[in-house]
């Protein structure tokens, strides 16, 4: 009798470590996917940065459609204010001001000083008919040492692009 009570004790003790294991191996399992997951995360950034890195070249080059095509992709796989800032200097590019505003907008929600987002929206804006915003936010960007601020400014003293005062 009482070797089968250790045995039971063995038995109970074996079954509780197996358990034990099994609730490791499961949390094991659990922090392998997670790291797949970021690994396939990863990637997909690094996939996403060069994308914009041939983006920023297709525009630069002139070939402004398939630049957009191109944020398009970045921004609806890893959305970044640089993409958007890319993608609405190119369809200020295109003549599409209010989507080049839309897009400017969006960076300036993250980003509220930087120049180069203030100074190509304030052409957006100016193209678009609208001086006021689009002189205010050329303003903005020459307060904040934006050069090419600055230089329009001087050239365009109380004016707006089309020359109206």
């Amino acid at each position: 009798m009482e070797n089968i009570k250790k045995l039971k004790t063995i038995n109970d003790e074996s079954l509780e470590q197996i358990r034990e294991m099994q609730s490791r191996m499961q949390q094991l399992q659990s922090d392998l996917i997670k790291l797949n997951q970021d690994a396939n995360a990863n990637e997909g950034i690094r996939n996403a940065w060069g994308l914009y890195e041939k983006a920023v070249e297709l525009r630069q080059s002139g070939k402004i459609k398939e630049a957009i095509e191109a944020l398009n992709t970045v921004i609806r796989n890893n959305s970044t204010h640089l993409a958007y800032l890319e993608r609405g200097v190119a369809f200020l590019e295109a003549g599409n001001y209010d989507a080049s505003i839309a897009d400017l907008t969006e960076v300036l929600k993250v980003q509220p000083n930087m120049r180069g987002a203030l100074f190509h929206r304030g052409l957006a804006y100016m193209r678009s008919g609208n001086f006021g915003y689009g002189r205010r936010d050329i303003e903005k960007a020459a307060e904040l040492n934006s050069g090419f601020a600055r230089k329009w400014l001087n050239e365009h003293p109380g004016r707006g692009v089309t020359g109206k005062r």
